[in-house]
């Protein structure tokens, strides 16, 4: 998995994920990605925790909330959200930092990670300023 971190001076930061098929694979196999914040230049010693929705399932509240104290971000991604970012569409996900007092888009993108930060640097997503981490798949704090 590539991992690009874009903040401007103000109150504003994207922060991108470019997912390979195999951490998909992973997700679908109910094994969650999960990493430091700080990888992303969020100050908060918490994980970010990526899950797979499975189809017509929602995920339980109490679970959410509980997951939601040991890791600062829950991400769930669905099959159509899966489908979509195959044809090439990006998801983006809203937060706010609340340590930073910031609003962060947080984007998704499936493909092989060599591919990624060229198409991201053409896009324009990544430039001199951001800052880039390939760390592969990581293993899930909800173990």
């Amino acid at each position: 998995m590539i991992k690009f971190v874009k903040a401007d001076a103000g109150k504003k930061m994207l922060v991108g994920f470019g997912l390979s098929e195999g951490n998909i694979g992973k997700l679908m196999e109910h094994k969650p990605i999960a990493f430091p914040a700080t990888e992303v230049q969020i100050d908060d010693p918490r994980q970010i925790l990526i899950l797979y929705q499975p189809p017509n399932a929602q995920p339980d509240p109490r679970v959410l909330e509980k997951l939601k104290e040991a890791c600062c971000f829950v991400f769930t991604i669905s099959d159509s959200a899966i489908e979509k970012m195959r044809t090439g569409e990006f998801l983006i996900q809203k937060g706010d930092d609340t340590t930073e007092n910031r609003s962060i888009d947080f984007l998704f993108a499936i493909g092989e990670e060599f591919e990624f930060e060229k198409a991201f640097k053409k896009a324009g997503l990544i430039g001199e300023d951001t800052v880039v981490s390939h760390s592969g798949y990581s293993p899930s704090c909800a173990t």
